[in-house]
């Protein structure tokens, strides 16, 4: 799946319980939370 940084930085804010600043998400936090979705992946 692709997915592109601007529709990450989207879905995390929809997740259920997402309390923070939307504004504080930054390139290097969706960068890590790609990597961990992709790791799970390739894991499973």
């Amino acid at each position: 799946m692709r997915i592109g940084s601007a529709e990450l930085q989207t879905l995390v804010r929809a997740l259920p319980g997402f309390v923070d600043d939307p504004k504080a998400v930054t390139q290097g936090q969706l960068e890590a939370i790609q990597a961990a979705w992709y790791d799970a992946r390739e894991n499973a």
